[in-house]
């Protein structure tokens, strides 16, 4: 059969725009009019970079010539990017990819249990995190999570107190609770190599998590001359190191000397007194005036200075020998700590 002229293209693919070629249609001429652009897109899906410059304009992105995306499914559940999973769960949930691929996830499942993931083969299961969106890839035995991050990093999951069940539902689990516990490095081979001793274990064959519950985490102290022993107790060049005490006693020595300087002035009154003045030069008695018994003499009228006889002491940190205040900071309780495997 001669090759026929060129023809349309046959219908597109719902959300990526594909030619999809009709049986008995675009005879001769497949490669030039569908394989060809098909080819095309692909690569470009995979591989392409698109330099694009915006100013202060909305752009809608190219698409091709004639095609209006109506997004939908796949041919099966399985042949979908993107699966999204609803509904009140009223028991633990195992799905199985049969296919291997990169997959997100959109966990939006209410209820609580857990909603698990496998591939064909059961050699290792992840637990999806409710309300999340996430990676994962399936190589048909292993399902794995792409963009958790990497070990050993730290985060602080608010609100919760214990270790959620979907991690607990994962062959390796993704993240440990920051409690001191110890582990065996061949179960985390890379968390382990990083860790060693340095929160616990012997470095070999075992390693420990930092415990930090009730703690805030202290950078490393480069300089050190911050945090340093003879400061506050904690070296702060030595990773691992902690400090726990909420509440610091402090003896006599800790409290400054203190210099008061108390002034009391008396300024004194006088006494008026009338009578008579017996004796000589060198002194005198009075005589009331009111006709008693007395030494007789000159009468006079006296003024006699006098005082009240005030006294004044001071006494400060006399009877302190000790006292205790608060050694924590402003802080709020939020929820458990946990490292990356």
């Amino acid at each position: 059969m001669g090759r026929q002229g060129k023809s349309m293209a046959g219908p597109f693919s719902v959300n990526t725009g594909f030619i999809i070629p009709l049986t008995g249609s675009l005879v001769d001429t497949w490669g030039e009019d569908a394989l060809n652009p098909n080819f095309i897109s692909l690569d470009g899906l995979l591989g392409g970079r698109q330099n694009i410059s915006v100013t202060n304009v909305p752009i809608t992105l190219t698409s091709p010539a004639g095609f209006t995306p109506t997004p939908g499914s796949g041919p099966t559940q399985a042949e979908n990017k993107y699966l999204a999973f609803t509904g009140t769960m009223t028991g633990n949930v195992r799905v199985t990819l049969p296919l291997p691929g990169h997959y997100i996830i959109d966990n939006q499942t209410t209820g609580n249990f857990v909603l698990s993931f496998q591939g064909a083969t059961a050699t290792e299961v992840i637990g999806a995190p409710p309300g999340a969106v996430f990676s994962v890839f399936n190589d048909g035995e292993r399902v794995r999570f792409v963009d958790l991050g990497k070990p050993g990093d730290q985060e602080e999951w608010a609100g919760v107190t214990a270790m959620p069940a979907w991690v607990a539902a994962c062959s390796v689990r993704p993240y440990l609770l920051n409690d001191g516990g110890v582990y065996n490095i061949s179960d985390y081979p890379i968390l382990g190599a990083r860790f060693g001793s340095t929160f616990g274990g012997n470095g070999l064959t075992t390693f420990a998590v930092p415990d930090r519950r009730g703690r805030v985490s202290l950078p490393y102290d480069g300089t050190g001359t911050r945090i340093t022993t003879a400061g506050c107790g904690l070296d702060g060049q030595t990773l691992g190191a902690a400090l726990d005490q909420q509440n610091v006693t402090l003896v006599r020595a800790n409290l400054p000397n203190q210099v008061v300087t108390v002034s009391v002035v008396d300024p004194g009154h006088d006494h008026f007194e009338t009578g008579s003045e017996a004796g000589g030069a060198s002194g005198y008695m009075l005589k009331p005036n009111n006709g008693s018994s007395g030494v007789s003499g000159t009468s006079v009228n006296r003024t006699v200075a006098s005082t009240t006889g005030i006294s004044a002491s001071f006494n400060m940190n006399g009877n302190v020998t000790q006292t205790t205040v608060a050694n924590v900071q402003p802080s709020i309780v939020t929820g458990i700590s946990v490292t990356k495997t």
